[in-house]
């Protein structure tokens, strides 16, 4: 979930490590999440200003909607709203919009990191990628992850709501991998994300459990199995094709491994 926190709390300034959020983190809770942001303040609405002008640029030339436009949809279209190079986007843009302010407001930023996606808006957050050049990639990304991406992933409980290790879960998790029937994709803690050629026919083979009102194991919608052997062509597109305008970070950034 993306949250729009209190700017007028950080002042006196804390110090922050910010993490930014994977694929996902845009859903119907969160439609309008720009629209809202941009009218609680002056310096809000610029700062969305700001990211939503950079990172449309290459998505005009695309022949995209921009993503305040289909930020401000009536309703949740998820054959609109999932599709990859609009979720990216859209996901992006408000982490980032939010940081702005963060940075705006005179935070101390100790370190920014980022979960998978999340970690393309972290180049952007460090100073290590402008708005613009973050959005050309993003937008870039997403564009190859359809071309060239494989199979798809599933997001697999291996905790329970108390916390407490899920052991047939976790085992389960375990054993598919193991067996070579898929890849782990993510490990979130008390989550395992999996890729797999087969998204549908991995989440049959695995114990089905409810957790905080939903059903598990769930197929996550229009992802490719990220992380895996199987987006190595994308990979390979971006290294043979794409050359990015890297300046020294102006804020620490961190790596999955803590680097």
């Amino acid at each position: 979930m993306i949250l729009a926190p209190r700017y007028d709390a950080l002042v006196p300034s804390p110090r922050l490590l910010v993490v930014f959020p994977g694929r996902g983190s845009y859903g119907p809770a969160e439609l309008g999440t720009l629209r809202r942001l941009a009218g609680s303040s002056a310096d809000a609405a610029r700062a969305v200003d700001d990211v939503v002008a950079a990172m449309d640029a290459p998505r005009r030339e695309a022949g995209r909607p921009s993503i305040a436009e289909l930020d401000a949809a009536s309703t949740f279209d998820p054959g609109t709203h999932l599709a990859g190079e609009n979720a990216s986007a859209l996901i992006v843009a408000c982490a980032l919009a939010d940081f702005l302010l963060f940075e705006r407001a005179g935070a101390t930023i100790a370190g920014v990191t980022g979960n998978s996606l999340g970690f393309y808006a972290a180049l952007a957050a460090s100073g290590a990628l402008s708005l613009a050049d973050t959005g050309r990639l993003v937008d870039e990304m997403a564009s190859l992850q359809a071309a060239h991406g494989q199979g798809g992933q599933v997001l697999m409980p291996v905790s329970g709501e108390d916390w407490r290790i899920d052991v047939a879960g976790t085992r389960a998790a375990d054993d598919v991998v193991a067996a070579g029937a898929a890849w782990l994709s993510v490990d979130l803690g008390s989550f395992r994300v999996l890729g797999a050629r087969d998204a549908d026919a991995l989440a049959a083979r695995l114990p089905k459990t409810r957790l905080t009102g939903r059903e598990y194991p769930m197929v996550l919608p229009n992802h490719r199995a990220f992380h895996t052997p199987l987006v190595s062509a994308v990979a390979d597109a971006v290294v043979s094709s794409w050359t990015l305008d890297w300046r020294a970070p102006r804020h620490h950034l961190l790596l999955g491994n803590g680097a």
